[in-house]
């Protein structure tokens, strides 16, 4: 069995802090002052939600925050930046959060000055995140401000825009759930969790991606599998992953079913006319919709492929292919029909005949939804 991996993401990318210069005044002045200031936005939100395992490697993450000035002056600007927790209290206040400051021992900052250097409008400071594999799970709030610049050149430290704040959400999804078919005499059985019960007949051992095995799964068969989430009331947050093939377009493919009595539409699919993934609820990845437009995708048949869909309801349905996002639904609706049941869920099968001979090498679940690195780690098809 694979290990668990850890490792955060960032989801609301340090790129926004990239511009500085005078594309920001205050309210009500016609120039910019003379000050050290973070570029705008200056309240950045930076979401690690995400818990990947790098093996026994120190697990850090490393950030780089900008500072700038509005014009170039012949003197070099230092200024020293840190953390102050002693700003939660007010930014939760502000904001309606009930944010846990972020532990200052898990906070390094190599070189803490930032400078900026003369004839320049901005230099940047490097800080890490450290020992993360030792950090509870819970909601956070790190400030990083300037804490003291030197003013004789004439660049006071800006009051207000000398702070960057970063949310950060420690949250660690475990797998629950694994099957990886490389049994040819038990094509039930499990690497993690409960076998799976083996709807139908007709499953055979076929030749996996990675050199690897897989099982033909045919038309009318079908997996149920339990997913051992607990979630007496339905589970609204989870990730599947698939490695598969399909021979061809023309026919629908059912993905999964979240009605385990299999008598009401499936829930996913490879669409007949062109090979994309979705239905109707969903959009489909070859008309992708807002708030990604991202670019139209359609599966290519006879060749494997690893789908990782990733779902939160109330809040969205992503699905990627090796790693690449190609749906995104925002705001999806928990009405039901994408809540999984508290017992299990159904691949491959569906009620009324909308599914088709195909072939898979690996099944797993997750109890939460991963996000955009942990899931483009997982990579291809075959990847263990």
């Amino acid at each position: 069995m694979n290990r668990i991996k850890i490792f955060f993401s960032i989801i609301a990318g340090l790129g926004l802090l990239s511009s500085c210069g005078n594309d920001w005044e205050p309210a009500g002045s016609d120039t910019m002052p003379e000050y050290v200031f973070v570029p705008s936005p200056y309240d950045v939100n930076v979401s690690a939600t995400d818990v990947i395992d790098l093996g026994e490697k120190e697990k850090s993450l490393t950030f780089s925050v900008k500072y700038g000035i509005d014009e170039t002056k012949s003197a070099t600007v230092e200024a020293t930046v840190g953390v102050d927790l002693s700003l939660v209290s007010a930014y939760n206040s502000a904001n309606s959060k009930s944010l846990t400051p972020f532990p200052e021992a898990h906070v390094s900052f190599p070189n803490s000055t930032v400078r900026i250097a003369t004839g320049s409008l901005e230099g940047s400071v490097d800080f890490s995140l450290i020992d993360l594999d030792k950090l509870p799970n819970g909601e956070y709030l790190l400030p990083v401000t300037v804490k003291s610049v030197n003013a004789s050149n004439g660049f006071p430290l800006h009051p207000i825009k000398k702070t960057v704040y970063y949310t950060i959400s420690n949250k660690s999804a475990s797998l629950m759930a694994q099957w990886e078919f490389d049994d040819a005499g038990n094509f039930a059985k499990a690497t993690l969790g409960d076998d799976l019960e083996l709807v139908g007949s007709g499953f055979y051992s076929v030749s996996g991606p990675a050199g690897g095995k897989g099982v033909h799964v045919p038309k009318g068969s079908y997996f149920k599998a339990a997913h051992n989430i607990d979630a007496p009331s339905g589970v609204t947050e989870y990730t599947i992953l698939m490695d598969i093939q399909y021979p061809a377009k023309g026919v629908y493919y059912t993905l999964y079913q979240t009605d385990l009595s299999n008598t009401s539409d499936g829930d996913l699919f490879i669409r007949p006319g062109d090979g994309s993934i979705g239905v109707g609820a969903l959009g489909n990845t070859a008309t992708p919709v807002p708030p990604d437009n991202l670019p139209s995708y359609t599966l290519p048949p006879g060749e494997w492929h690893r789908i990782v869909i990733s779902v939160k309801l109330g809040a969205f349905y992503k699905i990627y292919v090796d790693g690449e996002l190609h749906l995104h639904k925002d705001d999806l609706t928990d009405n039901g029909r994408y809540t999984l049941d508290p017992k299990g869920v159904i691949f491959f099968g569906d009620n009324d005949g909308e599914d088709a001979d195909m072939d898979v090498a690996e099944v797993r679940i997750w109890d939460g939804a991963l996000g955009a690195t942990r899931i483009q780690a997982l990579g291809a098809a075959g990847v263990k």
